[in-house]
C-alpha cells in the first residue's frame, strides 16, 4: 500500500533524469550436468553476469548442482545460492561449510527466518559470504544482522520493509553497518520491479534481484519494462502506465471504493 501511495504521488526517488542500467541475476534451473552447461551458455550470451542457484532440498545433490554450475560458468559469471529457508540448522552448517567458494558471491537464508542462532552458526562455518531475506524486516534486523560473524548482507524487498522512504532509509543503515545490500522481488511485476530499480540506484553494488517482470508472457504495463543485455534499462522520462486491457482479461472480480467508505475504513 506505501509503494503505491509512493507511485501516486510521484516519490522523488522515482525521477530518472539518465539512462541508468540495473544488471540483473538469473535464476539456473537445470538439474543435469549437460542441461546446466547449455543453460549457462545461454544466460552468458543474453548478458547475465550473476547466477542464482537454488538450494535447500538434499546436501549431497545441491553440493552436485553448484558444483556443475561453477565447472559451466568457468569464472564468466558470479554465483549466488539461495536456500529459502529450507536447511535445518546441522544440514546448512554441513553445505555451507563444503563449499568451494571459486566463483560464489553469497549465501542466502539458510535456515527460518527467525531462527537467528541457527542462521548465525552457519555464517561461522561457512566458506562464502552468508546474506539473510526474510530474517530482514526492520531497521533493527539490518543492525542485529551487522552484529553476526559471517554475515555480510542484507536482501531487502520493498513490500517487506514498507515503502520507497522506508527502504531508502534501511539501505542507508545497511550501508553504515558495512553490510552489502541486495534488494528485488523475483514475484513482482513489472510495476515494483521498476520502482525497485529507480529505488536501488546508488546502493546496489551487485545484480539485482528485480526480475519478476521477465517470468509473465505479457507485461501490465502499455509500455513494457526496457531490458537489454542482462539489465533493466531506466530511461529518462518513463513512467509505467498501467495496460487496462492486460488487467481485465486475467481479472476474476473488482470493486469499487468511494470517498466516504475510504474515509469509514
Amino acid at each position: 500500500m506505501r509503494t503505491a501511495l509512493d507511485l501516486l504521488s510521484r516519490h522523488p526517488a522515482l525521477k530518472v533524469e539518465s539512462q541508468t542500467r540495473i544488471p540483473l541475476l538469473v535464476p539456473v534451473a537445470s538439474k543435469t550436468e549437460p542441461e546446466i552447461e547449455e543453460e549457462v551458455e545461454r544466460l552468458l550470451a543474453a548478458g547475465y553476469r550473476t547466477l542464482k542457484v537454488k538450494v535447500g532440498w538434499q546436501v549431497e545433490d545441491d553440493l552436485k548442482r553448484v558444483t556443475a554450475v561453477q565447472q559451466a560458468a568457468r569464472g564468466r559469471a558470479e554465483i549466488t545460492m539461495d536456500a529459502n529457508r529450507g536447511y535445518q540448522r546441522d544440514d546448512a552448517c554441513r553445505f555451507a561449510s563444503s563449499l568451494d567458494p571459486a566463483g560464489i558471491a553469497l549465501f542466502e537464508q539458510p535456515c527460518e527466518a527467525d531462527e537467528w542462532e541457527a542462521n548465525a552458526a552457519v555464517a561461522k562455518v561457512s566458506t562464502v559470504p552468508l546474506m539473510l531475506d526474510e530474517s530482514i524486516r526492520s531497521v533493527r534486523d539490518i543492525r542485529r544482522a551487522a552484529t553476526v560473524d559471517g554475515v555480510k548482507l542484507v536482501k531487502l524487498k520493498l513490500k517487506r520493509v514498507g515503502g520507497i522512504d522506508r527502504a531508502l532509509e534501511a539501505m542507508q543503515v545497511a550501508q553504515e553497518s558495512n553490510l552489502g545490500v541486495c534488494l528485488g522481488d523475483g514475484v513482482a511485476t513489472d510495476l515494483l520491479c521498476w520502482v525497485e530499480a529507480c529505488v536501488g540506484r546508488g546502493f546496489l553494488e551487485r545484480a539485482g534481484d528485480m526480475n519478476g517482470f521477465l517470468k509473465p508472457r505479457t507485461s501490465l504495463l502499455r509500455e513494457p519494462l526496457a531490458f537489454q543485455n542482462g539489465s533493466i534499462v531506466l530511461e529518462p522520462g518513463f513512467w509505467p502506465e498501467i495496460d487496462r486491457a492486460v488487467v481485465k482479461a486475467y481479472q476474476l472480480r473488482s470493486e469499487r471504493f468511494g470517498r466516504s467508505r475510504v474515509a469509514q475504513s
